[in-house]
């Protein structure tokens, strides 16, 4: 591969994180010479060019390098990146005016893009098309969702089906990929995680349910008419519904209030699971749950996404219990969270919760009615209630009296199918019903509800709890002591690294005489950089430029 030493950033030089974690491109002045002596990569990057706007070589370790362009996405709010060629079949001035005129057509018909995709999707291997819909797709996931799929790509999908085309990809073959998978008994173990391995059939339906997002993706973007994946069976297609009845119910209340007044258990910890019983929020979204996201005054819940930015947010109504059990959390600290973890400034571990839950469990002995069979075939005598079960114990009680749509409303489902925008229930129908199930559940929790409630809305604004100077102790609540500050150690002083520059600058002298003869702009482009970079240089190193507009008095008196 070239060197690259004769090159100006706009960013950091990052390499393309494969987990879509860290993304970075590296600025150059691209010509035909350079391209014709490009190797193999020591690893992913993307040079963009500085004279097309958005145009970009990705290169690659196995030498593949390919052709990109950068396009406004359908709503205008992130760029996505268009794989359009090889570099080895396309010269500089072909991918240049390709690459204007995609821009045109992206901006001129929002859909161009979908359909130009389908067409160049019938020429490409699968593995590009899977790149790039991590790029574009599963980049707005969540961290650990983008490693998980990263690694079933990487491990199980790819060298099975690399160098073939989407239309290769049909029912029998991915069928019998995962046969291949659950019989073979093929695992992935992490050496540095102390997990179990886990059973071939888990894996292979984890690599299942990752090859089946790409193909919903390539649906979406009309890659492929019909879903290869939609009539493949998964090993395990085993759906949990464990509801609490009201019996469990009130022995689960029961416990919490035994454990609150022993402080056996941190009572927050303990709100937190009353407070999932009474709205059925989802385990993330109650664990990061601000405070800026509650208002008590008109008694709804502002849920905000945290990992996806384009997702709007979503409002669910409070009832007496969750107003009630809002109103007794005390606000620790400055901290934005109504359950924060051990550092007020960030929110309650998915593992506290869950181990908060599994003390109450097993303390109030509740288990589901009948034994089950999980998706192996194996028997489970007492099945134990999920945190997430929580969530279906709502659900079922609204179920007795009614129908799905009020149901989704209530709890923030959204399906296609029953949450039609026009049978939507209205708002005021929602809260009466959700102050109607949550009275029940405060009945069988044993929690007395805030007579506030019923007057919050006449009041002209019914704030959070105030900050108060609380610490909040591992074991239990209230703090039963204060313990010594631990002594801590002087700080070491953090000598800076010397900054390292992309660029190959000449000695000092060399770059005064090439200044003074010619101008900076002309000597800039030969170097690979900008003229504002080359002037803020030679000002560093004390190097004398020509002031502006000698150059242009030279060369009207013909002297340049």
């Amino acid at each position: 591969m070239p060197s690259l030493k004769s090159t100006t950033t706009k960013k950091a030089l990052r390499p393309i994180d494969p987990e879509g974690v860290e993304r970075g491109s590296r600025y150059v002045h691209l010509t035909q010479g350079f391209l014709n002596n490009l190797g193999p990569a020591d690893e992913r990057i993307r040079l963009t060019d500085i004279r097309s706007i958005g145009l970009s070589v990705r290169l690659e370790p196995s030498g593949h390098h390919s052709w990109q362009v950068r396009l406004q996405s359908k709503t205008g709010s992130r760029q996505l990146w268009e794989t359009f060629g090889k570099v080895a079949d396309m010269s500089l001035k072909e991918a240049r005016d390709q690459a204007d005129d995609l821009r045109r057509m992206a901006r001129q018909d929002p859909n161009a893009r979908q359909a130009l995709s389908k067409e160049r999707a019938q020429k490409l291997p699968f593995e590009e098309l899977a790149e790039m819909w991590m790029e574009d797709y599963v980049s707005d996931l969540k961290p650990g969702t983008q490693r998980s799929y990263r690694q079933k790509l990487d491990l199980y999908i790819k060298p099975r089906f690399i160098g073939k085309k989407l239309k290769q990809m049909d029912n029998a073959a991915i069928d019998t990929w995962h046969t291949d998978i659950s019989t073979k008994g093929i695992c992935a173990v992490d050496k540095e995680s102390k997990r179990k391995p886990r059973p071939a059939e888990t894996t292979a339906d984890g690599a299942f349910r990752a090859l089946k997002s790409f193909f919903r993706y390539a649906t979406e973007m009309k890659w492929v008419s019909i879903n290869p994946t939609r009539d493949v069976k998964a090993n395990g297609d085993h759906k949990i519904h464990r509801p609490l009845d009201e019996s469990a119910r009130r022995k689960v209340g029961e416990t919490m209030n035994e454990m609150i007044l022993d402080g056996s258990a941190n009572v927050i910890y303990l709100r937190a699971v009353q407070l999932s019983l009474a709205t059925s929020l989802r385990r993330d979204s109650l664990t990061t749950l601000e405070w800026r996201e509650v208002d008590l005054e008109r008694k709804y819940l502002k849920l905000v996404s945290k990992t996806a930015t384009h997702l709007n947010p979503q409002y669910l109504p409070i009832g007496p219990l969750a107003y009630s059990i809002l109103k007794s959390i005390p606000r620790i600290l400055d901290s934005p969270y109504v359950f924060p973890g051990r550092d007020p400034m960030r929110p309650m571990g998915l593992s506290t919760l869950n181990a908060t839950w599994t003390k109450v469990r097993e303390r109030a002995g509740v288990y589901a009615d009948y034994p089950e069979t999980d998706r192996y075939g194996n028997t489970i005598e007492k099945p134990p209630i999920r945190p997430h079960d929580l969530r279906h114990s709502k659900t079922a009680k609204l179920a007795e009296t009614e129908e799905n749509p009020m149901i989704g409303a209530v709890v923030g489902i959204k399906t296609t199918e029953v949450l039609d925008r026009y049978s939507s229930p209205v708002k005021a129908k929602v809260a009466e019903v959700n102050t109607r199930t949550e009275i029940d559940f405060a009945t069988d929790l044993g929690v007395a509800i805030d007579p506030e409630f019923y007057t919050a809305g006449a009041r002209a604004k019914v704030a959070a709890p105030e900050p108060i100077q609380v610490v909040i102790q591992v074991g239990s609540w209230p703090p039963r002591g204060v313990r010594k500050a631990k002594e801590k150690a002087p700080p070491v002083p953090k000598i800076p690294k010397p900054r390292k520059t992309l660029a190959d600058y000449p000695s000092d002298e060399e770059l005064q005489r090439m200044v003074l003869e010619r101008p900076v702009s002309v000597v800039a482009v030969e170097l690979g950089m900008k003229p504002k970079t080359l002037e803020k240089h030679c000002k560093v190193r004390g190097l004398r430029v020509m002031p502006r507009g000698h150059w242009a008095k030279e060369r009207a008196a013909g002297r340049y």
